[in-house]
């Protein structure tokens, strides 16, 4: 799926006004109240105009991932989301600065220090952000309760690895090593694998074949696999021996797995593959699935898509819009567990958030309820 020429021109035009705005807005109000020595304001506007200029160039270059090659993508787009991590930050400097400006009226020599204080804090919160991300995900363990059938089940999720211009091989590889030391009874990928094409990035995504567990790995297909050529990425996919859930469930000796397309009418397509006489675990790309996997009885669902806000405060809108964000969720006996993601999507930063590879362990209800207990004596030093 590549975006009709109307989106595709329209995504365009909004990338130019946004790269226009904001680089009016950050030299405007923040770079020119620095008062830079005359010969430095001129350097610093010229290196702001042609930054703005490659913003555009960036996100042409989204609109034709699946056909640019990686040794160009690569380079172009660190450079693109690096620069537009930053801008993030600089807009938010230049609007506190224009608050406290407002507010404290500083003297003319006080706004100069000031606006270079703001300045400096975008950028070290940029690095601060940049090594987070560059960070090994964290192995977070959430236990879900459930059947005694299957008490001590182990399943990894991995999800949003988003494997392409900035996250390569390395990446892949490092993240293969940490699942497979988990012992998992199932690895479950929920989507947004890939960031560009099977014979642009395939060799990236190659270590992943090397993934280990007892029933197997699951994936299901996200909205940047329809940008990156589904059908190829799915037939990539089944040649590593994964099972690639299109609408269809997957009969596992403990259990079923139900994956969802990513553009499926979500409530048919559970009801239509539930057999109520086994456990089950719906998995789809974007928490949108919870609704009709709490209407059916499912046991559980996994999802992805959210990144956890990936950086702050973004969180909020992703919660506004999808009504979750991170971590476990709860519907009657239905239990959805929202991963934040293993990797990354634009800027290479993350703040107030963590990569992670999500391990979901089942308890019994009895042995939840026995925790709880043991957790509150715990905690009240009992």
């Amino acid at each position: 799926m590549t975006a009709p020429p109307l989106e595709a021109a329209l995504f365009m035009i909004g990338s130019a006004l946004f790269a226009l705005g904001t680089h009016q807005l950050i030299w405007r109000r923040l770079i020119r109240q620095t008062s830079l020595p005359t010969g430095w304001q001129v350097t610093a506007r010229r290196l702001l105009t042609s930054l703005g200029l490659l913003f555009p160039i960036g996100m042409l270059q989204l609109l034709l991932m699946r056909h640019v090659p990686h040794v160009v993508a690569s380079p172009v787009m660190w450079a693109v989301f690096t620069w537009l991590g930053l801008i993030v930050f600089l807009v938010w400097a230049a609007l506190v600065f224009d608050l406290l400006r407002f507010v404290a009226r500083p003297a003319p020599l006080m706004e100069c220090r000031l606006a270079r204080l703001c300045v400096v804090l975008a950028v070290a919160l940029a690095v601060f952000s940049l090594a987070q991300a560059q960070a090994k995900p964290i192995v977070l363990s959430t236990h879900l309760a459930v059947t005694e059938s299957l008490a001590g089940y182990r399943i990894a999720q991995l999800s949003d690895l988003h494997i392409g211009p900035t996250l390569e091989g390395n990446f892949a590889r490092d993240v293969t090593q940490q699942v497979n030391s988990l012992n998992a009874d199932l690895i479950v990928i929920s989507g947004d694998l890939v960031d560009g094409s099977v014979a642009m990035i395939g060799a990236q995504v190659a270590p992943l074949a090397g993934l280990r567990a007892k029933d197997g790995v699951v994936f299901v297909l996200g909205n940047h696999e329809y940008l990156s050529g589904a059908d190829e990425w799915v037939r990539h996919a089944e040649s590593f021996g994964w099972h690639v859930l299109r609408d269809a469930r997957l009969t596992l000796p403990r259990l079923d797995v139900i994956g969802v397309d990513e553009f499926s009418p979500v409530a048919s397509r559970v009801e239509q593959e539930l057999s109520r006489s086994r456990p089950t675990i719906v998995v789809s790309h974007t928490p949108r699935t919870f609704e009709a996997s709490c209407h059916a009885g499912v046991d559980i669902a996994l999802a992805g898509h959210t990144h956890g806000g990936q950086v702050f405060p973004f969180g909020i809108l992703e919660w506004l819009q999808q009504g979750y964000l991170a971590g476990p969720y709860h519907c009657g006996n239905t239990q959805l567990y929202v991963s934040s993601g293993t990797g990354y999507w634009g800027p290479p930063m993350r703040l107030g958030t963590r990569s992670e590879i999500s391990l979901i362990e089942l308890i019994s209800a009895d042995a939840k309820n026995s925790r709880t207990v043991e957790d509150s004596h715990a905690s009240t030093g009992l």
